[in-house]
């Protein structure tokens, strides 16, 4: 996905940035504590996308 976003931005010659995000794993632990299953935890990767 990262690609694919990077390469139609930069065909467009919009100056971009796009950064990486992860869950740490304390959070995910906190979250399955909670009664949520992995499966219903949607944010374990997160791409942020900044643009001028």
């Amino acid at each position: 996905m990262l690609a694919t976003i990077q390469h139609l931005l930069n065909d467009k010659n919009i100056h971009n940035e796009i950064k990486i995000r992860t869950k740490n794993i304390y959070g995910i632990y906190k979250r399955l504590n909670e009664g949520h299953r992995l499966s219903d935890i949607h944010d374990l990767l997160a791409l942020k996308i900044m643009v001028d």
